[in-house]
């Protein structure tokens, strides 16, 4: 990484008279403020962070699934107003009937969610995340349903009968 260009200019409120050239900001003032950064980045810090994120998420799961569809949300451009109260939680996929994993560890270490964790269904694919639009289910039944027509999924459901 090539060393940033300065040039010595009018003192800042602290009195550092080194700046740099693009963005003229206090060279020193800029190199206090990530030593303040680096005092955070010890593994124990680090650790006792990680434990401290773990269990909020456990003592609050439901609201942990919520900021998880307000990303996506977000992502894909949508409006989302609902709040933990607004969304019925079942225990179970009203659709396949599955047994709802809500733990935090329903992803296998960071890989792909299992098929039972609880998934955010819009009802109508146009409409934003808001009340009356959305529904838990599991991830299995929403990816089935995810891209397929009614029609689609009858044809796969017949082919299943009669192959299977």
């Amino acid at each position: 990484m090539a060393k940033a260009e300065t040039y010595e200019g009018g003192p800042c409120a602290k009195g550092h008279t080194l700046r740099y050239v693009k963005g003229r900001g206090c060279v020193e003032c800029r190199r206090d403020k990530g030593r303040g950064k680096r005092m955070f980045a010890t593994p124990e810090y680090s650790a006792a962070l990680r434990a401290s994120h773990r269990r909020w998420k456990e003592n609050n799961l439901k609201e942990y699934r919520l900021r998880g569809s307000k990303v996506n949300a977000r992502r894909g451009g949508w409006d989302h107003t609902l709040s933990v109260d607004d969304v019925f939680w079942p225990t179970h996929c009203p659709i396949l009937g599955i047994a709802l994993d809500y733990s935090v560890g329903s992803r296998n270490k960071g890989g792909p969610a299992t098929m039972a964790a609880p998934s955010f269904d819009r009802k109508d694919p146009t409409k934003a995340y808001i009340k009356g639009n959305v529904q838990i289910v599991s991830m299995r039944a929403n990816t089935i349903k995810s891209n397929a027509t009614p029609e689609q999924v009858a044809r796969v459901a017949e082919w299943m009968r009669v192959f299977s």
